[in-house]
């Protein structure tokens, strides 16, 4: 029963006086309670982190989207604020017991000192399990606000390794709001991400396991951030490098260096000339302009007049049309016939007349018309709900995949749900009215957690840099990009570029740029991006940089893939045809025009950008289903399929005959001439003496000379010297 009013009131004075009298008469007991104040963990800057490194906030414990057990905690402690509920508040705060701390149900579970589905996270004897009792000891206080860690630095950011076995520290601290620094490296989680190449304990050691280099994600709390590791390759001597001048050259050069590994030579200039018109134009050359261009580029003046003859060409425009048709996702079906082409169409002709790649994508962000009139329209018919368009624009040009942001704080990357839907909101005053993107007001885009309207604002731009005022935000992402967001846009669009020319993203996937996710060669894409700025982003400024290096014109090799020894672009990395590039190869080489031609019409196969057009053949030879921004050669078709399809395929074999009937007829006794010129259209290359005088003596021996040389064609255009851009 209640005490009565008056007797709470004697009460609370009696114990009011009585506290003034200790204070007074003990200044010793007062400065023990302040220190214990001090001394109080603080619950966002060492409960939290306790909790994940235990594991208690993770997708396969209590931070699943239900939770586990009836108890919530947010992923990976996105929303210390909410957890701090769920553990204080939420049951008649019964996990928590500030009389007998030691029964609270929040330290006897994690112990298992009671029964707990997730086992043991924290031993009784543990320095955690004390910290965590001793808050709880003190009244389980939130802490003061102010108190907030803003930074994780870590300390080397780079470990390099001596052997085998090393066992080398990472130190982390956290960079406080007022300045200060605190070591919080025992409240760290770890996480090696190649564990072949090194362990991580929990207490952010590196032990070595073999060669390589790769990266640990240091976790702390909500915050995350990484440290570059490895142990350099072994080498019998010292390498020698030759002089670096290109600036894609000195860094890739200096990380060689560092990890002993050996560049490969320089490729033959006929595999140089082939390479260049593939990825340049998506064509084989012809073998007068084998012939011609060999000559040419045998000097590096030749080289450079090669690169920029084919970036002058019709078919490098239509080549790297076709290619943005795939980036950003031009769907007829979505757009109508019509208007895709006049995307299409408007998209070539940026390229052709080499307009800023940064203003091109600007205006489309901006465009506001009719889908018919005005083709850059089209681009904001992508998605109509905001939150989709933003995760469209944000992975798209942006590099950033913020998808995970729309039900919490991204677990791996710095933006929050407020990010997210602030960036979302951007795209809330950009509708479809009578055949036209407009201004239109679609709605408020609702914080999910205040149910406030969220703010417009780009990405990692603060709230206070915000003009309120703006009518038309989508403007302000616009004047962003042109200032702010140009960096970004360019490591991402740069990216994509590299694992085009390639094989492989200097940042993989190519559209995954964040802290936690390092490139493969530090830096190099910060420098791509700055001297691309410097010749205001002009495509074919970027495509010259990049294919002008020594490294684009190194040998290929199959063994160059990522995690291996050839793998950091000390090598080049062959690359898979795109299906509609394999057409072309297949027509061009055997002179069949006819080749698929319901489907063509005429036109090389690189202008059908449609890929709603109806084909079994480009279906099977890879393209992209523009789903998602394709990056592979095709995200439909290849492997076991294209194989069996170019082994047996009953067209493709009538191809074959028909150029080999066609080729005897007009050779006749030539036999040597005859091998040259296929040889050419193939593989960019005459045949050597061995494979001269096998073929040769192939088509003498025969019966039927049109069908050796069939079966001599399905066997080069199965080869891997074909079939590979190498």
């Amino acid at each position: 029963m209640p005490f009565p009013k008056i007797q709470s009131e004697q009460r609370s004075k009696s114990g009011s006086w009585i506290a003034c009298i200790i204070a007074l008469s003990c200044p010793v007991m007062a400065l023990k309670a302040t220190d214990a104040i001090n001394n109080t963990p603080h619950f966002t800057n060492e409960i939290v982190p306790i909790l994940t490194k235990a594991g208690c906030n993770s997708g396969a414990c209590h931070g699943a989207a239900t939770g586990k057990g009836g108890f919530k905690l947010s992923l990976f402690a996105e929303d210390p604020q909410a957890d701090y509920e769920a553990i204080t508040r939420d049951r008649f705060a019964r996990r928590l017991n500030l009389d007998h701390p030691e029964e609270s149900l929040v330290l006897q579970k994690a112990s298992q000192q009671i029964d707990h589905e997730g086992g043991r996270r924290l031993r009784s004897s543990s320095d955690n399990f004390a910290r965590l009792k001793q808050w709880i000891t003190h009244g389980a206080p939130m802490g003061n606000p102010a108190i907030a860690c803003k930074e994780l630095l870590v300390s080397p950011p780079e470990i390099r390794a001596k052997a085998k076995g090393d066992a080398i520290a990472i130190k982390v601290e956290a960079l406080m709001a007022d300045g200060s620094r605190k070591d919080v490296t025992r409240w760290c989680v770890f996480d090696c991400m190649d564990e072949g190449i090194a362990d991580v304990t929990g207490q952010g050691e590196v032990v070595f396991q073999k060669h390589g280099v790769t990266s640990v994600l240091i976790r702390f709390g909500a915050l995350t951030s990484s440290c570059r590791v490895g142990l350099p390759y072994p080498v019998e001597n010292p390498i020698k490098y030759e002089s670096a001048h290109h600036p894609v050259d000195v860094i890739l050069q200096a990380e060689w260096n560092k990890w002993n590994l050996e560049p490969e030579t320089t490729a033959a200039t006929h595999t140089l000339v082939r390479r260049l018109f593939l990825d340049l134009t998506g064509q084989i050359p012809s073998p007068e302009e084998t012939v011609h261009w060999t000559q040419e580029a045998a000097s590096d003046s030749g080289y450079h007049q090669l690169v920029k003859h084919l970036i002058s060409t019709p078919d490098f425009a239509d080549f790297w049309s076709l290619r943005f048709a795939d980036w950003l996702l031009v769907d007829t079906k979505k757009l109508g016939p019509e208007n895709g082409d006049a995307y299409y169409s408007w998209l070539k002709e940026q390229i052709k007349s080499d307009q800023s790649m940064l203003n091109t994508i600007r205006t489309l962000i901006e465009a506001r018309g009719s889908f018919s009139n005005y083709a850059p329209a089209n681009f904001n018919r992508q998605a109509t709900d905001p939150r989709d368009m933003a995760e469209y624009v944000g992975q798209t040009l942006l590099g950033a995949r913020i998808a995970c942001a729309r039900c919490h704080n991204h677990p791996v990357d710095e933006w929050t749900l407020t990010d997210y839907h602030d960036f979302a909101a951007i795209f809330s005053k950009t509708g479809l009215e009578n055949g036209a993107v407009v201004f239109k007001d679609l709605g408020e885009v609702p914080h999910p957690k205040t149910g406030n309207a969220s703010t417009p604002r780009p990405l990692g731009v603060s709230a206070g840099m915000i003009h309120p005022d703006e009518k038309d935000p989508i403007k302000v992402l616009g004047e962003w990009l042109a200032t702010q967001g140009s960096d970004r846009f360019a490591r991402a669009f740069a990216n994509r570029i590299w694992k085009h020319l390639f094989g492989s993203g200097i940042v993989e996937p190519v559209d995954d740029l964040r802290s936690t996710n390092p490139p493969l060669i530090p830096n190099l894409l910060e420098t791509l991006a700055e001297l691309w700025s410097e010749k205001d982003y002009r495509f074919t400024s970027l495509i010259e940089l990049v294919v002008t290096s020594n490294a684009y014109r190194q040998q290929s090799d199959f063994n160059a893939f990522r995690g291996t020894p050839r793998g950091f672009f000390n090598a080049m990395t062959p690359r898979a045809y795109e299906g509609r590039v394999l057409v072309d190869a297949i027509r061009g080489i055997t002179q069949q025009p006819d080749y698929l031609i319901e489907v063509l019409a005429g036109q090389n196969a690189i202008n059908t950008w449609d890929h709603r057009q109806e084909s079994f053949a480009l279906d099977v030879l890879g393209r992209c289903k523009r789903e998602d921004p394709c990056q592979e050669s095709g995200s439909s078709g290849g492997g076991l399929t294209k194989s069996l399809y170019l082994f047996n395929d009953p067209e493709l074999q009538s191809v074959l005959e028909n150029a080999s009937t066609k080729w005897i007829q007009q050779i006749n006794s030539n036999t040597e001439a005859l091998l040259r010129e296929v040889y050419l259209r193939t593989f960019s290359r005459t045949p050597t003496p061995e494979e001269l005088k096998h073929w040769s003596n192939v088509l003498k021996d025969s019966d039927s000379k049109a069908e050796a040389l069939s079966d001599m064609l399905w066997a080069m255009l199965n080869s891997r010297e074909f079939l590979w851009i190498h």
